[in-house]
């Protein structure tokens, strides 16, 4: 029997490890002395949350990239943005801000310095610290869809390197890893931003290359899957083409698809989210159940 487990970022909440996004934005504070990207950020953050959104959860964080306003920065504010991000540059050619290069081009720091702050952020994490849950029994057939940075599943539990598909997390050089992530390519939701059109040019640089991963066979496996679970996993629309890829491979041989008990019984929205993907797939014969992920008996401070 072989086994699919999607694994997000409630995984290793519910192994007591300090990755929410919160903690991503304290550490950001801490190392910009409360300036350069933490501003930028949390400026985005408070746009976003005024559209009514939320920005507690990771598809969150990608979602608020959308929200960063450079042109709507000063003059002043431009200059030191430009020579926080890259010391010695030349901040005063960044005055004309509204010339679409010079925006793209900020922009393409404000991504980089956010991947080096990741790689920063991530080596404080140590899975190892982390709870192990009684209710993970794994099977040397398990394959692993892994949505996280981190490598909880090889620390805590040993599984195989080569089990584990680390789908945004990719190894880049001796420096550290490159992160992936990012928000939907939907123009319409930026004309409702109201963005100008230079800005709609240049924030590109934050949109997410799902399909370009999906096309690479990045979610595709050789072995059929017949049971699919979901762990903490927020099937953001930003990342349900993944999943529908895999269903659509998969749908002559999936006969079962549980959802961590947590979410199954807490997150009626995300349960109806992935019951009606189930159906869209065509299998529609399958009853979304629940797995038993321990939530009730990790005390986590």
């Amino acid at each position: 029997m072989s086994r699919l487990f999607i694994i997000g970022n409630g995984f290793d909440k519910a192994h007591c490890l300090p990755t929410d996004y919160s903690n991503f934005k304290e550490f950001v504070c801490k190392s910009e002395s409360g300036g350069g990207v933490y501003t930028i950020i949390h400026n985005a953050e408070q746009k976003y949350n005024s559209y009514g959104n939320s920005s507690k959860e990771w598809s969150g964080f990608e979602e608020l990239l959308q929200c960063i306003d450079l042109a709507s920065y000063s003059p002043k504010e431009f200059c030191t943005l430009a020579e926080s991000l890259e010391p010695g540059i030349d901040g005063e050619k960044f005055i004309g801000k509204k010339e679409s290069d010079q925006i793209y081009f900020m922009n393409s720091l404000i991504l980089n310095r956010i991947n080096k702050l990741f790689n920063a952020w991530i080596g404080t994490i140590n899975p190892k610290k982390g709870t192990i849950n009684k209710c993970l029994d794994i099977n040397k057939n398990d394959e692993f869809l892994n949505f996280n940075y981190t490598t909880t599943l090889e620390d805590l539990y040993d599984v195989d390197k080569e089990k584990i598909n680390y789908l945004h997390r990719k190894d880049s050089n001796a420096k550290g890893y490159r992160y992936i992530f990012g928000f939907e390519e939907y123009e319409e939701r930026m004309f409702k931003r109201n963005l100008c059109s230079v800005f709609n040019q240049a924030i590109r640089e934050f949109i997410k290359p799902v399909n370009v991963l999906i096309q690479n066979g990045e979610v595709d496996y050789l072995n059929n899957i017949e049971e699919v679970y979901f762990w903490g996993f927020s099937l953001s629309t930003v990342d349900k083409p993944y999943i529908e890829r895999i269903f659509n491979s998969h749908k002559e041989t999936i006969n079962t698809v549980k959802l961590c008990k947590y979410q199954f019984y807490n997150d009626r929205e995300k349960y109806l989210e992935l019951d009606a993907l189930i159906k869209k797939c065509g299998l529609k014969s399958i009853e979304l159940e629940y797995f038993d992920d321990c939530s009730n008996s990790i005390g986590c401070k």
